[in-house]
């Protein structure tokens, strides 16, 4: 009921997680594991957690049901193995946590370097010069976040011609429409079907 809930109100940044034993602390083991780790080059899923017991008992339509509801779990797969799957979010915009938090810190890095050009620059000018400016920093993040893992390569950099710029945003001084267009790096968590071919 709980897990329904949260899908329908498409919560972004919580992971619900099911383990019939509360005191083994589930997301907390995951949180510990996961949140150490850096932006764009990590998942939640497959993650290996000391201290706790894979599950072996969970039904095919339970699991079936736990996804379908964006829920996660720490599950025995293999003898010997168990990890935590799947990562989900209750919302569908990106689906998983890692995404969204790749996009924080998207904003996070965007707005210091940005604001780095305010603040090292006596003044950038309302001109050709200042969105250069903008667009360059813009840039500068763009080359980022690709080093980092979180955009894959391809993004584009889009700002307003100077002389298209409307007379009240000049007045408040407020250039609109940056613009940075990028495809998340993602990550692979299927390999399915994989087709095995023997010959002799």
């Amino acid at each position: 009921v709980v897990f329904k809930a949260l899908k329908d109100l498409n919560v972004e940044r919580i992971m619900g997680d099911f383990y019939p034993r509360p005191q083994r602390m589930l997301g907390m083991r995951e949180g510990g594991r996961w949140f150490p780790t850096v932006p764009g080059k990590a998942t939640p899923k497959f993650k290996v957690l000391a201290g706790i017991e894979g599950l072996t008992d969970l039904t095919d339509t339970e699991k079936t049901n736990l996804r379908a509801k964006r829920g996660n779990t720490y599950e025995l797969v293999t003898a010997g193995t168990a990890f935590f799957w799947e990562g989900t979010v209750f919302s569908t915009s990106y689906n998983f946590l890692d995404v969204t938090r790749n996009a924080d810190w998207s904003v996070d890095n965007l707005s210091k370097i940005l604001l780095e050009i305010f603040v090292g620059n006596d003044i950038v000018p309302f001109t050709p010069l200042g969105i250069t400016m903008m667009e360059q920093g813009m840039t500068q993040f763009g080359g980022l976040a690709e080093d980092q893992g979180v955009f894959a390569a391809g993004w584009v950099v889009e700002v307003p011609v100077f002389e298209d710029i409307e007379l009240v945003d000049k007045t408040d001084r407020n250039l609109r429409s940056l613009k940075i267009s990028g495809v998340t790096q993602g990550a692979i968590h299927k390999a399915v079907p994989v087709d095995i071919v023997l010959s002799f």
